[in-house]
This record gives structure tokens, C-alpha cells and sequence, in this order.
């Protein structure tokens, strides 16, 4: 049976849930990374490809403003990478934009989405089931 952890932090405006540890039995690492648009925490299974869940929020840009500066940082970083927009959605009742970056090797899929003055980003690795048990967990 795994052991579930509530990630709550009063810098991001919603909960959610994660294994720690994950069912191959490896300790959950959350690394914080304050930036100067906003601050992101990343929960990762080191060693594992198990979980792969950032979330993050934004002041002071809008989302289209957001989205752009990271499609621009992510083709800087990585000219391998091919980001396709999915388009508009509504995430737990919000307006939103989801994107997918895929590399050679790997996939990731990218959320924002705006709660009042804010704008939230999560990142996962579809390749785990668990990262989507994690968002379907997320709660404001």
C-alpha cells in the first residue's frame, strides 16, 4: 500500500496528492527554484522515471506573456525539442492552454492555466501513470 503525501505550499494556490514513496519504493525529492517571473517546485523519483510533476505560479505576466517566454527558454535550451500547442481548455473550472514538448527521448506535458491574479503551470511526464493519479488530485 503507498503511502500518499499532501503537497500544500501557500505559494501555490492548489493541493495535491503523490505517493512517497513511489510504489518501486523510491523517496520523492521536491526541489524549489525561485525565478524572477515566479517560483516552481519540482517533485521528482530520482533514479526512477516514476514521477515527474512541477508545478509553479506566475505574477505580474499574463499567460499568453508566460507562455511564450517558456517556449522561447525551452527552444534555447534544448533545439531538439518540438513544442505542439493542444489549445484553450478549462482546468478545474479555470481558463487554460496546454502544450506538449517532445524530445527524441522523452515527452512532457505542459498546463496553464490562470486563478484570479495568477498565472499556474504544471509539467508532468505522461510515460508514468502515476503523474496523472497526481494531477487528478490537484484541489483548490
Amino acid at each position: 500500500m503507498m503511502n500518499h503525501q499532501i503537497f500544500s505550499n501557500p505559494i501555490i494556490p492548489f493541493t495535491f496528492t503523490y505517493p512517497d514513496p513511489t510504489p518501486q519504493g523510491v523517496t520523492v525529492v521536491i526541489h524549489e527554484k525561485v525565478t524572477p517571473v515566479g517560483r516552481r517546485f519540482h517533485l521528482i523519483s530520482e533514479g526512477s522515471e516514476e514521477i515527474y510533476f512541477e508545478v509553479g505560479r506566475y505574477e505580474n505576466q499574463t499567460m499568453s506573456e508566460l507562455i511564450e517566454r517558456f517556449r522561447r527558454e525551452l527552444l534555447a535550451n534544448n533545439p531538439e525539442v518540438d513544442i505542439t500547442d493542444k489549445g484553450s481548455l478549462e482546468f478545474l473550472g479555470c481558463p487554460g492552454v496546454r502544450l506538449v514538448a517532445q524530445w527524441p527521448e522523452k515527452s512532457r506535458i505542459i498546463t496553464f492555466f490562470e486563478r484570479g491574479e495568477v498565472v499556474c503551470r504544471i509539467i508532468f511526464n505522461p510515460a508514468s501513470d502515476l503523474n496523472y493519479e497526481i494531477l487528478e488530485s490537484v484541489r483548490f
